[in-house]
Order: C-alpha cells, then sequence, then structure tokens
C-alpha cells in the first residue's frame, strides 16, 4: 500500500470536503497490477498516480519474491508499506 502525505487548505483544488465532517476526503486508488517488474510500469503507474492526484493507493502484486526488492517499487512523494 502506498500513502502520499498531503496538506490540504481552502484554496487547492484537489480538495473535496464532505457536507458532514467537513475534511477534505482522500483518493483511493486500487488496482491488481499484472507484472510490475516489466519494464516501464512503475513509471506508468506513477504517472496515473500523478495525473488521478492519488492520496492512498493499493496495489496487489501476486507474482513478486523475495528477490524484488521494494526500493525497486518505490514512488517518490508516497511510503510503501
Amino acid at each position: 500500500m502506498l500513502f502520499k502525505p498531503a496538506i490540504y487548505h481552502k484554496y487547492c483544488k484537489r480538495c473535496k470536503f464532505g457536507a458532514s465532517v467537513g475534511r477534505p476526503k482522500a483518493i483511493l486508488y486500487v488496482l491488481n497490477v499484472a507484472a510490475i517488474t516489466k519494464p516501464y510500469a512503475v513509471k506508468h503507474l506513477t504517472a496515473d498516480q500523478n495525473g488521478y492526484a492519488v492520496d492512498v493507493a493499493v496495489i496487489t502484486e501476486t507474482h513478486l519474491k523475495k528477490k524484488h526488492p521494494d526500493h525497486l517499487f518505490t514512488i517518490d512523494g508516497y511510503m510503501l508499506f
């Protein structure tokens, strides 16, 4: 799971304030990727997340092994869990 810490303010165009709660709604991105180890797959995923202004991304990949280190799949501005 990837989480992007964000700072919301009243002038942010991305922020959508809930009528009853009065705080911004997070944008959730859920995807079951196929072969994230392919060339440029992480770059494509990064472009999607930036394009949709994603706050929390839940990305699943069934075929990753222990030989695949986490640092190969990090995206700038997001924390990997």
